[in-house]
């Protein structure tokens, strides 16, 4: 996203959010607030049941905190991991899928909390009372849906932000959740479809497997749930390019995609579960390299359920992060604006490249003159070429200045000797007439 997107997608959306008011800047090209695509997964994304796992809200609450808390859990522990790690890897070691250590490893996991309690552990005050705030809110809820994702729409909706909710799952509960969100919410998700080792079918209709083709479908259908396929993904051995396939526009300045979901990885291990891929060339896309945009967002379930405002929150974070770089922009517009607009020249000098002292206004001969300006801000700009300007100091010491960065076509008539851009100045009389324009380069 250029710089001037960037400056208002940031002033759009966090006015937004937080409710602020933004200062309006003005720029000879305005881009719109960008189109938001937003992808989410369902379990122990937007609810805290696992319906294809058979995990209740008491089962899924408890394997949360069990991944939570570290300590050394028996003796044999050198070191503090977590009683999710415990009993994956110490008490019942062995592949992920294999269907007796799943049943074994979750009938530890989902009673963590009682574990605790029954052991008398320091972590359980705090542990239930985690609990029962997830719990409360989630038993005062209309629904399976997080409390959380109907703040994001509300907020969306409120300050008109283009956008499209994309519901991704590889159960039928994606179904279920989608005709939850319409009665709950408003009856807004009206397109249905599925993955097919990569083909998508959208409302019984075969879009194809072109990336390009997908991505727009996408774009231009109303808001969907599509059904992944996890047969797919467990014949590619779980690896990432058999995942959920997440297509992006990286040239698109006007559309940001996002992909939430409780089981990515944000690293590059083969094995993941969304396989983001560049809709233009159909290229996979690293997940590293999203992550650091925050494209694809591993969610913290409970943070999902006790914080009402974490999806807008992370929708804001990505311009918190282009935050810095808009701030220096704009303070360099508003630095710039400074000296065009209320600035006067303070002193001039006349003389050898490094003259002694600011305020210095002797007259040195020779070929290696310079004149240097010193503006009321203190910044010090160096006249090109040659020049007499130093005849008329008393003249134009106090006058009024603008400066405007000479076109690059305009630039290729001066010899840039100081290697850096250059800008007209243009003096004013008292009565803002223009008096006279030089050419000039900001010194360091």
């Amino acid at each position: 996203m250029n710089i001037k997107n960037c400056i208002f997608s940031f002033m759009a959306i966090s006015s937004f959010l937080v409710g602020g008011d933004v200062a309006a800047i003005l720029l000879d090209e305005r881009d719109s607030t960008p189109y938001l695509m937003l992808h989410f997964d369902i379990n122990k994304t937007l609810i805290a049941s696992d319906r294809a796992g058979g995990k209740s809200t008491e089962n899924v609450l408890n394997q949360l905190l069990s991944a939570k808390y570290q300590d050394c859990w028996d003796s044999s522990i050198e070191e503090a991991i977590s009683y999710d790690d415990y009993v994956r890897n110490v008490l019942f070691p062995g592949p992920e899928y294999d269907l007796e250590l799943k049943k074994q490893r979750k009938n530890y996991l989902d009673h963590f909390v009682g574990y605790l309690r029954e052991r008398n552990h320091p972590f359980y005050p705090e542990c239930i009372k985690t609990y029962n705030a997830a719990l409360k809110v989630l038993q005062n809820s209309k629904g399976d849906v997080f409390p959380s994702f109907y703040r994001l729409l509300e907020e969306l909706e409120r300050r008109n932000i283009s956008y499209k909710i994309i519901l991704r799952s590889f159960g039928e509960e994606v179904f279920e959740i989608a005709e939850e969100i319409n009665a709950n919410y408003k009856d807004i998700i009206t397109n249905f479809g599925s993955f097919k080792k990569g083909t998508l079918i959208l409302d019984s209709h075969e879009v194809g497997c072109n990336p390009t083709a997908i991505y727009e479908a996408l774009r231009s259908a109303g808001h969907a749930a599509i059904r992944d396929d996890w047969q797919y993904w467990m014949e590619g051995n779980m690896d990432g390019k058999f995942g959920k396939p997440f297509f992006l526009d990286q040239s698109d300045n006007n559309t940001l995609s996002f992909f939430f979901d409780d089981n990515i990885y944000l690293d590059d291990r083969e094995k993941n579960i969304v396989a983001p891929i560049d809709a233009k060339t159909g290229k996979p896309i690293a997940i590293a390299e999203l992550a650091a945009l925050h494209r694809v967002i591993c969610v913290d379930t409970l943070e999902a359920i006790l914080n009402e405002r974490y999806f807008v929150n992370l929708i804001q974070r990505e311009f918190w992060i282009e935050q810095q770089a808009i701030q220096e922009a704009m303070a360099m517009a508003v630095q710039e604006a400074k000296i065009s607009t209320n600035c006067h020249i303070q002193s001039i000098v006349t003389g050898n490249p490094y003259p002694c002292n600011e305020g210095d206004e002797r007259i040195t001969k020779g070929s290696q003159h310079r004149t240097y300006i010193w503006l009321e801000n203190y910044s010090r700009w160096i006249v090109k070429g040659l020049s007499t300007i130093g005849d008329n100091i008393p003249y134009l010491t106090g006058k009024k200045v603008t400066l405007t960065r000479i076109t690059p076509q305009q630039e290729k008539s001066f010899l840039n000797w100081e290697d850096a851009p250059i800008y007209w100045m243009d003096i004013f009389t008292e009565d803002d007439s223009l008096l006279t324009r030089i050419a000039v380069v900001r010194s360091l």
